[in-house]
């Protein structure tokens, strides 16, 4: 059998390596957002901005704030675990029965999620 392909056409194939790899990696930061909101600690840079940590901004407000914030951390964590496995599921299945449908769902969702964290940055 005489094969034909280039380095980065084996490693690649069809793309679906890479959304597979871009699926594991957002579930991996899923996991982490839902471990970190289970510590109730803040990040080094949530520290930073507020100038207080978790435990001191807990003794204003009754905690409200930081139950918010270890709320949104979980919203976060869960968010990205369920893109994570729609974007395995994509890859698995629709993908690789060349389904037209699906790349759009892909470059849609992914679109929109990059913009959102653009918007973010400029904010």
């Amino acid at each position: 059998m005489n094969d034909d392909r280039g380095f980065f056409e084996t490693f690649l194939g069809d793309g679906r390596s890479l959304i597979k790899l871009t699926a594991l990696l957002m579930m991996g930061a899923g996991a982490f957002a839902l471990f970190q909101a289970g510590t109730g600690q803040f990040l080094p840079h949530d520290t930073e901005y507020l100038g207080m940590s978790a435990a001191q901004l807990c003794t204003l407000h009754g905690c409200r704030i930081v139950h918010f914030m270890m709320h949104d951390r979980v919203s976060f964590g869960g968010v990205l675990l369920a893109i994570g496995v729609m974007y395995l599921w994509l890859a698995e299945f629709p993908l690789q029965r060349r389904q037209s449908w699906a790349w759009w769902a892909l470059v849609i969702s992914g679109g929109a999620g990059f913009l959102s964290f653009l918007a973010y940055l400029g904010y």
